[in-house]
């Protein structure tokens, strides 16, 4: 059995299948969604190991994979990286089926505080850091690499030295519109784990550290919670595709839920910052960006300006910086040469926009919100005096206060903007000849 996992290629995803000499896939494929979650299966005789157990969504199939290999009366540990639903939420379920006293949820402290809220009446709890971070097993032992916020504080991930196999949670996962269980080649990286990882880790600088505790061990196979299995021959080029990957997506997209969308944002800006760093010329610099931004929107062109400190405007347009309309439809060549105000300075000047109209709406705004709370609050109440009518009257007046709040905030935080009016009077300093023909209407 090959750490290539060429066995894998065409396997039939509907029954359990071995990825490595006692280690099993047993997770369930859910039509149409990108976000497909695994579940791995440790033979060790009575003291076998169930990795991420899934959900309510996909426990049923996992348990018909499951009695392919053994009774799940076998499974002594169940192990969660980390306490999400989609890994952890089949927990009550397998509390309910099984029985015996020894079965217990292998976790760190900090999923556990989370964990209990399940409410799980006979499995307990064997802490990774209270145990030396090790499981000792039949004929194996487990070994558990801590990798704090990737992407939950109390992160872990499992390896298991004999089958160099990496259970590594949500760390390598991937996004997968068309579900293959083994990752074919390099492509794979900038079409799941790219924007998979973009999406969902904080940070380069925890990713890199959950990278190194992670190139302590001698991996042979990549087994993640979601995406595919990386085979051997991938796994130094995804580690160090990972290594160099800037993340935090999330901080750019607000409410956008379009993760490939988000993805493609991040490229953008990470070619723009490259563009500024290797051009020195304004028009090589103007005609990249054109390009990198008509990938993802139907620019026809952009605009530049720079804000001087002293109040001007000085625009850095083809239009205006390189050339000048003649009525009758001729062009003068203006090529670098400097627009100024009328009285020689650089730039232009006109009027200073400060936004003082929103942010007198906002504060009238925010005091009437403030009103409608006084009004909703009351007098006071003691806290074994309120009734649910009174808790919600205030908590809804708590909430609208907060609302006020943060529209003035909102208005604060807007830039004045410099406007140029239309027919606005420049010059030109002239620095070079020009070549001037004859005026023909």
């Amino acid at each position: 059995m090959s750490p290539e996992l060429e066995h894998l290629r065409a396997a039939d995803p509907r029954h359990a299948l071995e990825i490595a000499p006692r280690i099993w896939w047993v997770g369930h494929v859910l039509p149409d969604d990108p976000f497909q979650c695994h579940v791995y299966l440790l033979e060790q005789g009575e003291q076998s190991v169930l990795f991420d157990p899934g959900s309510r969504l996909t426990f049923a199939g996992t348990l018909r994979k499951i009695e392919q290999v053994m009774s799940l009366a076998w499974i002594r540990y169940f192990v969660c990286h980390h306490q999400d639903p989609d890994i952890a939420a089949a927990l009550p379920l397998i509390d309910e089926l099984i029985d015996r006293p020894d079965a217990c949820v292998v976790t760190h402290w900090r999923t556990r505080a989370l964990l209990r809220h399940y409410g799980l009446r006979r499995l307990g709890f064997w802490l990774v850091d209270e145990n030396d971070w090790r499981l000792p097993l039949e004929d194996r032992a487990l070994e558990f690499v801590f990798t704090p916020y990737a992407h939950f504080p109390g992160a872990i991930c499992s390896f298991d030295a004999t089958s160099g196999v990496l259970f590594s949670s949500d760390l390598f996962g991937g996004f997968s519109e068309r579900p293959t269980l083994v990752a074919r080649d390099e492509r794979y990286f900038d079409t799941s784990l790219r924007p998979f990882h973009e999406h969902y880790m904080p940070s380069n600088d925890i990713l890199g550290y959950a990278l190194e505790q992670i190139a302590r061990h001698p991996v042979a196979v990549i087994a993640p919670q979601h995406g595919s299995l990386v085979p051997r021959s991938l796994v130094p080029f995804m580690i160090d595709q990972l290594k160099r990957l800037e993340c935090g997506l999330y901080l750019l997209g607000g409410h956008d839920t379009d993760f490939r969308r988000l993805s493609q944002l991040n490229a953008t800006l990470r070619d723009i910052a490259a563009t500024m760093l290797l051009y020195r010329d304004f028009r090589d610099i103007a005609t990249r960006l054109l390009e990198l931004v008509r990938r993802g929107l139907p620019a026809e062109r952009i605009d530049y300006y720079i804000a001087l400190s002293t109040g001007a405007v000085l625009a850095l347009t083809r239009e205006n910086r390189y050339a000048i309309e003649i009525p009758n439809g001729a062009s003068l060549n203006l090529e670098a040469m400097p627009g100024v105000d009328m009285s020689g300075y650089a730039g232009v000047r006109d009027k200073v926009n400060n936004h003082w109209g929103k942010l007198i709406t906002s504060v009238v705004l925010s005091s009437t919100l403030s009103a409608a709370v006084a009004v909703a609050e009351g007098d006071s109440f003691s806290s074994f005096e309120r009734d649910a009518g009174q808790a919600a009257s205030q908590g809804a007046a708590q909430a609208i206060n907060q609302a006020g709040g943060q529209i003035v905030q909102r208005s604060l935080q807007i830039q004045p903007t410099l406007e140029i009016r239309p027919g606005q009077r420049v010059a030109v300093m002239v620095n070079k000849d020009l070549a001037l023909a004859p005026y023909v209407e």
